[in-house]
């Protein structure tokens, strides 16, 4: 035989043998019931499992005979489905570990065809595990808790991980709490600032080996201060000479001074528990672990950045129809450097469609947890859990310039994705780039560095507009054709918890995206800027045609000393924001921001803004940061609510919400409303809107809060994490506040009762105790299983109760950190030990933890077992007894002396009996046994060996995690409205006083007889005048005044047949005050003294207001501080504040306006020395410290500018030569009582007179730094702006003089800044201090400084 037919031969034998072998296959699939099919269109799939005791040589793939290794099965469905599948095939992977010696990749060959699937998916309820790494067992110690391993088979690896948790590169300096453990630099490198940067001398150790070493860097451009994305380098040389560090790549910015960056990959650094080293010249690893025995603990290292690929071969050989599905992936690597690690995902995505990642665990990734490249359509990311990655959660990314589309219509929903971005923080939950038609919904984003989800491309005007893209020329007609990120629909989405460690950010980012993008019904909340600025909602440059609606932002900036400038901001055209809730976030600069036209990015216009509800939602109501006329296309039908009563716009320029109205003739806001919203209880996050709200009328709609976050179907929720909130719906109302019912038709209403956890997850009600009752069952009764039944007409409240039931262990996030910590709350029976649930007392429920006199009581039975300790009671002499292995305390029952170890101590509160209890004081216990307390103001109390461990700013979540552990009742309520019905019609206008030929908007409100505001949509409207010579009125409602008198509008609505009319009389007179003000004759004033108020105000028709045409009435705040008679005389009793409110009526025409007033002795001689205080001009003020540390200046002088200043200086003399060193340091804290132009700041005079040569480094109120210079005597000023700043936290600033140079400075983070060099020669005996100015004569402001210091170094004699 030849050797041609022999090899002919053997091939058909192998055929033969493979057929054979493929049949029995086919022969147990068809004998095998698969569980939870996935998308089967067959009665009978085709099945194949995998288990790590399998083999991959002698199974068949049968669950008797598995196969060892997903890439058997794989190659073994790849050949099956060569010609073609007629059902879907399973392979099912039974639980525990698969170690991976390269990723899984599925090509084009492993796709499923004809309208079937290849799915992956774990075995009933069994975990399988896909890792990317491998354990290390071959430890032997090193040394100063430090261990090594041999590796050898990677060149290198840059993370690791002990017990599931990300270790840390040996760092320098280490890390610390959120946002600490940075150095800065300390210069630019002015020739190379993207390769290079300065280090302060002796600030970073010597390092032996720079083989492996990075730089972990926030290049903050060239003043420092961005803080837009996190990258790191190699690093090819340091300098020690010169304090310079080289890289070995480019900085996507420059490394100016103040930037942010630490050093990490060396052996010199490890130094804490859960850092590593590998140092790759020797493949040698050293770790010093979190836990000992090393042995026992779990040590992975990375083999692989990505775990698993769908790689398809072209545009034309797509992946496609595989499903992953209840796996967990976890292990892969980051990269050296940052730009290499773009592109790379644990679960790696290129010319796809239709592949489902569903119900999969994915952690520990290195660099992205799923990543999209390119080509990718049609794919479903569904109920993963996607946590601790080193960069994105998801992300699709298809080019930043291109002209293809070809990432679209992708759908990633119903996914939690949490600490995200722990390698390089500048990366969001959810990235789409270029990408558009997708569907991101019900996803739960929280904990992340910068923001949970961004839309975005590189910005058509600036960057494509003109140019030739893949041989196109872009031009204004077809520019968005380029811009792909397009019709992406961003829903239903529930963030909280991002900006942790970044600025100039949002929560919701979108920077160049293309048009016609919907974000809906989105909540963003619970999120700070901690430095510098940033924003909630952020549709950033030429993010236009967005269609933003029934969004809630809330609770935002409620800690953090960065500057939130607003809750809502949006750039560029054609926006429209309809019906978005903006609560309870007062400490924004505004609620809703915008800007103005852009050089390199276009105009800011055409801006639809209607039906918004902004509820204490900013400083501000709304704002901008460059006026233009055509800024807003409308703006209109708003809600707006301060509990301040304060309410002011931005806009044209800082001014009242009734000057915002007549701008441009009255263009906006005509129909809007200040009003409480009436939610129903937004201190506990229910914001349904109440039955008798306004908020209808303006075409307001209540938003859907329920279905915000995962869905009902997410399987990975932490059954131990309490509930946190209610909801309540009927089966006739939907998410109404309100059932709406009547006793002939629609008797009946079924209530649903949802609920939700802390973070956030469904949560189940059926262990809990749940109970309904009425208000008033004679008007509608309500079940047991709630439903509501109507009786009779009337108004009901039906409330739900629910007792949950405590939780035996702790939830996730708090395992850890309570390990070995005992959690108690004050007045609750149980504990938490080690972290399980424990009674205080087993015998008696209503022993509990007391304060009494300001400390914690416990029972001595319960702390002594936790902690430890045998207790030996004494009752004859009424003594306790506690012993450790280290400690004795003696304490005697009403005795505050007590013993430890024979020592003599006092405590606050002695031992007591109370209800047949002894009851200890938990302080005197915990120091005794030197153990550490967290106390919190809801009642939580920690005892642990860890200090601080719980920290307030950064921990809260945690903190009302452990307050809902204790259980207790939560409930909420719906309203029965029962035979409701249309009674009256409300006239509705804000404006009653007008001068002739004035237009005002009329609007008609229907109420029904319960007080219910209706929409009048469909309803006919109808307006008629009383008398059309005096006032006139259109169709729509608008009233133009004629004629002086009196006329009655009268709106006629007519709905269902029944027609209501409401009347509005207006009042036209010949003149309406226009400006009101009132100012003291005398503006400064001492307990004891008196003074008069001018009242001064101009009138419509430009004559000025005459006191003898006007009443006048007079109000004082603070009465104990200042009182004001009915002719205007005031008279100041005490130290302190109060405002003056003068309401002033002309024939109808009210205005109100008022005066803030500070009482201060004027006792210069109490300044300590050197201190003194003068006032130039004709400020008259004065300062005043209580313990020499802070100083309040008073001041009402107008300005330091031109050729005189008129100010109050608090300053020292200095007797100093023109060499000399001085230097002026101060906090400039928060100023009262201000105009917007007043301000606060150092300040150096070359001599006491009021012309004298300056430097003045001052902040406005709004936070704005403004260095003002005088270089000659009795000459003019010039000015420069420098850094902002936000109050009440305000800035440390630092001037110091040397020759003929100032320099200025701003502190930060313990890092000094400058802000520029001012050359000018102040020359001998400068003096050194603090100016401030009230910009106003007769308007006294105080300004806070802390601990103001002036230092004078002499200059050395030559």
């Amino acid at each position: 035989m030849s050797k041609t037919k022999r090899l002919t031969f053997k091939l058909i034998a192998a055929w033969i043998c493979f057929h054979l072998f493929i049949s029995s296959f086919l022969t147990f699939a068809a004998q095998e019931s698969a569980p939870n099919t996935t998308n089967s269109t067959s009665s009978t799939n085709t099945v194949f499992f995998v288990s790590p005791t399998g083999n991959d040589s002698s199974g068949n793939g049968s669950i008797e005979a598995p196969f060892k290794t997903i890439t058997k099965a794989r190659d073994t469905v790849r050949q099956l489905i060569a010609n073609g599948m007629t059902s879907d095939i399973i392979v099912y992977i039974r639980g525990g570990n698969y170690y991976l010696d390269s990723p899984i990749v599925f090509t084009p060959e492993d796709s499923g065809k004809n309208g079937f699937k290849v799915i992956y998916k774990n075995y009933n309820d069994e975990q399988p595990i896909i890792n990317g790494g491998q354990s290390v067992t071959n430890w032997t110690p090193e040394g100063n808790n430090i261990y090594k391993a041999k590796i050898s088979n990677v060149k290198n690896f840059y993370t690791l991980f002990e017990n599931g948790e990300r270790s840390v590169l040996a760092r320098y300096p280490n890390q610390g709490a959120p946002r600490e453990g940075y150095l800065r630099v300390a210069e630019m490198v002015d020739k190379n600032p993207n390769y290079q940067f300065k280090f302060a001398p002796n600030e970073i150790p010597h390092i032996s080996n720079i083989t492996d070493l990075q730089v972990n860097y926030w290049p903050g451009g060239t003043n420092g201060e961005f803080n837009w994305q996190q990258d790191r380098h190699g690093v090819t040389s340091i300098d020690y000479d010169e304090c310079i560090i080289s890289l070995d790549g480019r900085t996507n910015y420059e490394m100016g001074k103040g930037s942010r960056y630490f050093l990490q990959g060396a052996k010199e650094f490890l130094d804490a528990p859960g850092e590593f080293y590998f140092d790759s010249t020797t493949s040698t690893l050293y770790y010093y672990p979190r836990k000992l025995p090393i042995e026992e603990q779990d040590i992975v290292y990375p083999k692989m950045s990505r775990i698993i690929e769908f790689r398809g071969h072209s545009e034309t050989a797509l992946t496609q129809n595989i499903v992953l599905e209840g796996l967990t992936i976890r292990n892969s690597d980051t990269t050296k450097s940052s730009n290499s690690a773009d592109d790379i995902g644990a679960i790696d995505l290129r010319n796809t469609r239709n592949i489902t990642i569903k119900d999969c665990i994915i952690h520990n990734a290195g660099v992205h947890g799923i990543y999209m490249h390119y080509y990718n359509q049609e794919n479903i990311i569904y109920g993963n859990s996607i946590h601790d990655v080193g960069y994105s959660g998801i992300s699709l990314f298809a080019g930043w310039v291109t002209s293809k589309y070809v990432s679209k219509k992708n759908i990633i929903q119903n996914n939690h994705i949490y600490n995200i971005g722990q390698i390089s923080g500048g990366e969001p939950g959810i990235s789409l780039t270029a990408s558009g038609e997708n569907i991101v919904s019900h996803n739960l984003i929280h904990d992340g560095n910068r923001a949970a989800i961004t839309i975005g491309a590189a910005p058509v005007i600036a960057n494509i507009l003109g140019k030739n893209i893949d041989g196109i020329l872009a031009t204004e007609e077809n520019m968005y054709d380029f811009s792909q990120s397009r019709k992406n629909r961003i829903e239903f989405n529930d963030i909280s918890r991002m900006n942790m460690d970044s600025q100039d950010s949002g929560i919701f980012y979108t920077w160049g995206p293309g048009k016609d993008n919907i974000v809906n019904n989105n909540h963003l909340h619970d999120s700070n800027i901690y430095f510098s600025f940033g924003f909630g909602l952020y549709l950033d440059d030429e993010s236009g045609h967005f269609t933003v609606t029934n969004n809630i932002i809330s609770d935002l900036q409620k800690s953090g000393g960065g500057t939130l400038n607003g809750s809502l901001y949006t750039k560029s055209v054609e926006n429209k924001l309809f019906n978005n809730f903006i609560i309870n976030t007062p400490n924004a600069q505004t609620g809703y921001l915008t800007t103005g036209p852009n050089a390199t990015h276009g105009p800011t216009k055409d801006i639809t803004f209607e039906r918004n509800i902004i509820y204490n939602g900013g400083k501000d109501l709304h704002g901008t940061q460059g006026w233009t006329d055509d800024k807003f296309k409308s703006f209109d039908y708003n809600l707006y609510y301060n509990e301040n009563g304060i309410y002011t716009t931005s806009q044209t320029k800082k001014a009242s919400l009734e000057e915002w109205k007549t701008v441009l003739n009255n263009k906006f806001d005509q129909h809007s409303i200040v009003a409480d919203p009436g939610f129903m209880a937004p201190e506990q996050g229910d914001y349904r809107l109440r039955y008798d709200s306004i908020a209808p009328a303006l075409g307001i709609n209540d938003i859907d809060t329920y279905s915000i976050g995962l869905k009902e179907d997410f399987k990975y929720v932490d059954k131990n994490d309490p509930l946190d909130r209610l909801f309540l719906m009927s089966d006739t109302n939907g998410i109404k506040s309100y059932v709406d019912l009547n006793t002939s038709t629609t008797k009946k209403a079924k209530l649903t009762l949802k609920g939700r956890s802390v973070i956030g997850y469904p949560y189940d009600l059926s262990d809990a105790e749940i109970s309904y009752v009425s208000s008033d069952p004679t008007v509608a009764e309500v079940s047991s299983d709630g439903v509501i039944e109507a009786k009779s007409d009337g108004v009901a409240t039906i409330t739900a109760t629910v007792v949950p039931k405590a939780q035996e262990a702790l939830p996730n996030n708090l395992q850890s950190k309570l390990k070995n910590a005992i959690a108690l709350r004050v007045g609750n029976s149980y504990t938490y030990v080690n972290g399980k649930l424990t009674p205080v007392d087993t015998e008696n429920p209503e022993v509990v933890p007391i304060v009494q006199n300001g400390r914690t009581l416990l029972p001595l039975r319960f702390i002594a077992e936790t902690l430890g300790c045998n207790v030996d009671w004494n009752e004859a002499e009424q003594k306790i007894r506690m012993e450790s292995d280290k400690y004795t305390i003696i304490m005697n029952i009403n005795d505050k002396e007590y013993m430890v170890n024979r020592r003599k101590y006092t405590m606050d509160e002695p031992p007591q009996i109370i209800n047949g209890r002894t009851m200890v004081p938990l302080r005197t216990i915990a120091t005794a046994l030197k153990k550490q307390v967290f106390w919190d103001e809801s009642g939580i109390i920690v005892i642990s060996d860890i200090e601080n461990i719980f920290n307030k700013e950064n921990d809260d979540l945690l903190i009302k995690t452990l307050n809902r552990m204790f259980p207790s009742p939560l409930s909420i309520s719906i309203t029965a409205l029962v035979n409701d019905s249309f009674d009256s019609v409300v006239a509705y206008t804000d404006r009653t006083v007008l001068k002739p030929d004035e237009v005002i908007s009329i609007q008609a409100f229907g109420k029904t007889k319960y007080g219910r505001y209706l929409d009048l949509k469909d309803a006919k409207i109808t307006y008629t005048s009383s008398n059309n010579n005096i006032a006139s009125v259109d169709n729509n409602g608008a009233v133009t005044s004629k004629n002086m008198g009196t006329a009655n509008i009268t709106a006629a609505v007519e709905m269902n047949g029944i027609t209501k009319k409401g009347t509005a009389t207006v009042n036209v007179v010949d003149a309406i005050i226009e400006e009101l003000n009132i100012s003291l004759k005398q503006a400064a004033l001492s307990p004891g003294n008196s003074t008069e108020i001018v009242l001064t105000g101009k009138l419509s028709n430009n004559e000025p207001l005459k006191k003898e045409e006007v009443q006048v009435t007079y109000e004082s705040s603070n009465p104990e501080v200042v009182t004001v008679d009915e002719n205007g005389i005031v008279t100041a009793h005490a130290e302190g504040k109060s405002s003056i409110v003068a309401t002033v009526n002309r024939s109808g025409s009210v205005s109100k306006t008022s005066l803030n007033v500070i009482i201060f002795k004027d006792d210069p001689d109490s300044l300590p020395k050197p201190w003194k205080v003068k006032n130039y001009g004709n400020a008259s003020g004065t300062a005043t410290t209580l313990d020499g540390s802070e100083f309040i200046i008073y001041s009402n002088g107008y300005d330091v500018w031109g050729n005189t200043d008129e100010c109050t200086y608090l300053y020292q003399e200095t007797n100093s030569t023109k060499e000399d060193e001085v230097s002026i340091t101060a906090h400039i804290g928060p100023m009262t009582n201000t105009h917007k132009d007043a301000a606060s700041g150092l300040m150096f005079r070359s001599s006491d007179s009021a012309d004298a040569k300056i430097v003045h480094t001052r902040l406005l109120p709004n936070g704005t730094t403004i260095i003002v210079m005088r270089k000659e005597q009795g000459g003019g000023c010039d000015y420069a702006v420098g850094p902002s700043f936000s109050f009440p936290e305000g800035a440390t600033l630092r001037m110091t003089k040397k020759g003929t140079t100032v320099s200025l400075e701003y502190l930060r983070a313990g890092t000094w800044y400058n802000i520029m060099n001012v050359d000018i020669d102040l020359g001998d005996n400068v003096l050194a201090g603090i100016g401030i100015f009230s910009h106003d004569n007769d308007q006294i402001m105080e300004a806070k400084i802390g601990s103001p210091t002036v230092e004078v170094k002499k200059a050395s004699k030559k």
